[in-house]
């Protein structure tokens, strides 16, 4: 008897776990009249929080950053506020950290709303577990926990940036700015390279760059000159033993023993890309290896760059400059029939005739035809529009819709697509068919499910039927 009323016990106590974590599945949620925001458990549609918040924004690890009155502070599935608005800037910096500002200071606070590192600072940014700090007098560097890594003596640490644009901290040497110039220190703060030149750069493989009076020179990653102040000019990093230099007007390259590689006898250069560097002669660009060798002809108007292994080349025809792309081979994949195209940073690249943009892939095939005069990739789709009418396309070239709608909105994850015509909203699929009519006033997009619609002047949510949710 007893085991069984034990196990009972049990059974009960897991229910009621279940339970509690099933209806804690909070939600955002806007009221379309007052446009404030609240919490809603998106199983049990039930209240958790008031529409009462200039707005939600979506969980990150159980935490909801909120604005009310232009200030910023979380809560949590419950509703419950954790830090209160007060901040003039609150974002996730990690998983458990978030950068806050309070009136002009900065500091970091964790998911309980407590201070990691008090908001005193005039300045501060984080790079993976270094945080660059001003003190309002000078910066340094300190560790999440608040620790100081680098004392606060310098006018400006400098951090890098990334291929894709962002900045990071190198991982052994750090750029630093004092009232003299620019050095390099590491992080024991040991003086790599004195703080008194104008322009200094951290390049891959361990070298640095100094500049100096106009003058530039090649240092290791002791600070030890490889190759003098001005005796050639340097610009861009060394790659695979070959370091393009400039030496009276003219470019080539030559490896750290200062040995010539390549001949002097290029109008202008950039590095290797892999096996080919883009060089300039008698005012056209084309390609070289590394033995010197002419591997594309002299032909085009500007230098030629290799982005996911696929290339965009410019050339005159019939007076006018037109684009094609080619791949690493070497082998054409478009003809000459672009005015303008970007580079591959993706597995697609935007291309324009005249005033019409469209989309090609890696083969170069049209997945988005040149006909439309804006193009935009959002979520994953292609949203294209010709005399303010939109459409939509997938990236893989399926049309989703054509562009008769007043606008599209697509977004992450979610089998149903907003649309507008005039001031009409309505859903669609991704086959381009209507799932729910445009008869709305107002609308937002599906999210866990459900979707908050104007209609009547009445705010509510409905589910993916159209059916109202609650009362």
């Amino acid at each position: 008897m007893s085991n069984y009323k034990s196990s009972t016990t049990l059974l009960l106590l897991f229910l009621c776990f279940f339970n509690q974590a099933w209806t804690q599945v909070a939600v955002p949620t806007i009221n379309l009249n007052t446009f404030k925001w609240g919490l809603k458990d998106s199983a049990t549609n039930a209240i958790i929080l008031e529409a009462k918040l200039d707005y939600i924004m979506e969980f990150h690890k159980g935490i909801a950053i909120t604005r009310s009155n232009n200030l910023y502070g979380f809560i949590n599935e419950a509703g419950a506020t954790i830090a209160e608005p007060i901040y003039t800037r609150c974002f996730w910096v990690n998983d458990s950290l978030l950068l806050v500002q309070k009136e002009d200071l900065f500091g970091l606070v964790n998911a309980a709303g407590e201070a990691a590192i008090p908001c005193v600072f005039s300045a501060l940014d984080v790079y993976d577990h270094y945080v660059v700090v001003n003190n309002s007098e000078h910066c340094g560097i300190i560790d999440l926990n608040g620790n100081i890594i680098i004392p606060f003596q310098y006018e400006e640490i400098l951090p890098e940036r990334n291929p894709l644009g962002g900045m990071h901290l190198d991982k052994t040497r750090v750029r630093v700015r004092s009232v003299d110039g620019i050095g390099v220190i590491d992080y024991s703060n040991k003086t790599i390279v004195p703080t008194r030149f104008e322009t200094v750069r951290l390049w891959p493989e361990g070298f640095i760059l100094i500049w100096e009076d106009g003058k530039t020179a090649l240092l290791n990653n002791l600070g030890q000159i490889i190759i003098p102040l001005g005796k050639f000019s340097f610009s861009e990093p060394p790659s695979g033993g070959y370091i393009m230099a400039e030496k009276e007007g003219l470019f080539g390259f030559i490896n750290t023993q200062q040995e010539e590689l390549i001949p002097f006898n290029y109008q202008d250069a950039h590095a290797f890309q892999n096996d080919f560097a883009t060089v300039k002669k008698d005012s056209l660009w084309g390609l070289i290896n590394k033995k010197n060798e002419v591997v594309l002809p002299f032909e085009y108007d500007r230098p030629i760059f290799f982005y996911n292994g696929i290339a965009r080349v410019a050339k005159r025809i019939n007076g006018m400059s037109k684009c094609a792309y080619m791949n690493a081979e070497l082998k054409k994949i478009t003809a000459f029939e672009f005015d303008e195209g970007t580079q591959f940073e993706n597995d697609y690249a935007q291309v324009r005739i005249g005033t019409n943009w469209g989309i090609i892939d890696k083969n170069g095939v049209k997945i988005v035809p040149v006909n439309y005069e804006k193009i935009a990739v959002r979520y994953g789709y292609v949203v294209v529009s010709t005399a303010e009418k939109y459409g939509l396309y997938d990236l893989d070239g399926t049309l989703i819709l054509p562009n008769t709608y007043s606008f599209v909105y697509p977004t992450r994850d979610d089998p149903f697509i907003m649309v507008r015509i005039g001031r009409m909203y309505g859903y669609v699929n991704h086959n381009g068919k209507i799932v729910l009519p445009l008869s709305y006033e107002n609308a937002r997009n599906f999210a866990h499910g459900r979707a908050t619609v104007l209609e009547d002047g009445e705010s509510f949510e409905i589910d993916r039927e159209g059916k109202r949710i609650g009362s």
